[in-house]
């Protein structure tokens, strides 16, 4: 097993509080994936504010910081395949 670096803490979003590094991190990715779009602040909260079975903010999205930096966001959805 890895060891978490020292620093490392794992948890929940607040999309007040985090949209902003959300907008980065994301953006960042794409950059570094040299994927065209870029997201904006506006944009995210309109889609991470409106819950649905399929996906709520406060339950499927973590934030990752390293010595209180965000570094990492992640997310989770589903959708349901069957015709």
């Amino acid at each position: 097993m890895i060891a978490a670096p020292a620093g490392l803490v794992i948890r929940p979003f607040d999309l007040d509080a985090d949209l902003a590094d959300w907008v980065r991190v994301t953006n960042a990715e794409n950059a570094a994936d040299r994927i065209d779009e870029r997201v904006t602040e506006d944009g995210e909260r309109s889609y991470l504010a409106h819950a649905s079975d399929q996906f709520d903010a406060s339950r499927d999205v973590v934030v990752a910081e390293l010595d209180g930096q965000v570094v990492a966001v992640t997310s989770q959805d589903w959708i349901d395949t069957r015709d």
